[in-house]
């Protein structure tokens, strides 16, 4: 289209440029030039300078030149680039949200991080939408799945995290209750625990999950809450089997000290054997009780735990049995034999007139040195209670030169006891001829 000079013919000209303006701007212009015009296939002027030069470099090397590939270059480099700095844009202020949540979980990340998103990829289509549709499409795509993975990450990263400070709280709640070395309710107590932090963890996945709930995380952490569980009970039963191992080991040694401190007869051993079996019935019935409620075993793990502590506890009474007979016997059974020489069986004090018979007592008593220390040279338990395959078990406490020497300081003693008995009578029967004699004379 000739146009006019604009020095000589300045009216036309400005005509003209309006009409050929109307060409380019005028839809409704019958010669509208831009009416057929894909923008999607062109390149637009942001590229054109990319564009000439790579048509320029195909034309300079002998190359053959082909537009349409030149123009999708065009839109992959520029998308690509502008999809680089959505990136930095939306990674920039992403980590300003991962960084808030290593100081404190909060569940708005999610949110935060969505509308995040929604603004990069809005921003990325306003300024790369009118390129090849393709391409666009495709880097929208890439866009989208990039930060889709990043706040993924970060989701998983935080139902670690969850899981890990679950695990943690799960630990700190157990050692506190079992630092209080309560039994009662312990099983209902730590199960309760257990519950509560597998809900708030529960609560935490679900505000991190976003979309996809993944629930191997929380699989895991309920074996591990698990295995706690069992480790914690396990800790109480020990404490449970060690306090009664005591407790049954103190019962035991009271009744067999009252027993051991009291007047030494014949049944002694037959007696501190009924008392035991009386003991540990007692504890077995209380024992079944309280492990089924507190701790709720099986009736088969009770008895078994239940037979643990009596076993434990029978060895820890042998020694102190065997303990208390070697160191105590000798005073014993000397206290018990002056008392015979001195007292009747009613427990009146004798009065000695007659040197005959004080001797007919004493020898009585003295007879009775060795049988009595041969009670107590070994003792037989009875453990049909612990269900051992012997009715009985004899535990030897003295060997037999052991007895032989227990028996001749008893009898040097007793001899003591005999000569001095004997002078009490003569000098009483010497004062009292003395007196008859005063009187008579």
């Amino acid at each position: 289209m000739p146009v006019a000079n604009i020095v000589y013919e300045r009216v036309k000209f400005e005509c003209d440029m309006t009409n050929i303006k109307d060409l380019f701007t005028n839809e409704q212009n019958i010669d509208y030039l831009l009416k057929d015009i894909n923008y999607q296939e062109n390149v637009p002027i942001e590229g054109l300078e990319r564009y000439y030069k790579d048509i320029w470099e195909i034309l300079t090397s002998n190359k053959n030149l082909f537009l349409p590939s030149e123009k999708k270059l065009i839109s992959i480099y520029l998308c690509e680039e502008i999809k680089k700095s959505k990136i930095e844009e939306f990674m920039k202020k992403f980590e300003k949200i991962e960084m808030s949540l290593k100081a404190k979980f909060h569940p708005k990340f999610i949110y935060q991080s969505d509308e995040l998103s929604n603004r990069v990829q809005t921003a990325f289509t306003k300024e790369a939408n009118h390129y090849d549709s393709e391409i666009f499409q495709k880097e929208l795509k890439n866009l989208n799945d990039y930060i889709k993975y990043k706040i993924e990450v970060l989701c998983k990263e935080q139902i670690k995290k969850a899981c890990r400070q679950a695990q943690s709280d799960y630990l700190q709640y157990g050692e506190e209750l079992y630092q209080t070395k309560k039994f009662d309710n312990v099983h209902q107590d730590l199960r309760g625990l257990l519950l509560t932090v597998k809900k708030d963890v529960e609560n935490r996945i679900q505000q991190c999950s976003y979309g996809i709930i993944d629930l191997e995380p929380l699989k895991e952490l309920s074996l591990i809450l698990e295995n706690i569980f069992i480790g914690f009970m396990g800790k109480f039963l020990e404490i449970y089997i060690r306090e009664n191992e005591n407790s049954l080991l103190r019962k035991f040694m009271r009744d067999f000290q009252s027993r051991f401190n009291a007047q030494i007869h014949p049944d002694f051993w037959s007696n501190t054997n009924v008392a035991m079996q009386k003991i540990i019935e007692e504890f077995q019935k209380l024992s079944l009780c309280l492990l089924s409620e507190n701790f709720r075993v099986s009736e088969k793990e009770s008895i078994e735990n239940i037979d643990k502590i009596i076993k434990n506890t029978l060895n820890e009474i042998k020694d102190q049995m065997k303990a208390a007979i070697k160191g105590n016997i000798d005073s014993h059974l000397l206290k018990k034999l002056q008392g015979e020489v001195s007292h009747n069986e009613k427990g009146v004090p004798y009065i000695w007139k007659e040197e005959k018979r004080f001797l007919e007592v004493f020898d009585r008593v003295y007879k009775d040195i060795d049988p009595l220390l041969r009670m107590f040279k070994e003792f037989e338990l009875d453990l049909r209670w612990v269900g051992n395959e012997n009715a009985h078990e004899k535990i030897l406490v003295f060997d037999e030169d052991q007895i032989k020497e227990m028996k001749r300081n008893l009898e040097r003693e007793l001899l003591v006891i005999k000569e001095r008995t004997l002078n009490k009578i003569v000098n009483f029967y010497n004062n009292l001829f003395k007196e008859l004699k005063k009187f008579l004379f």
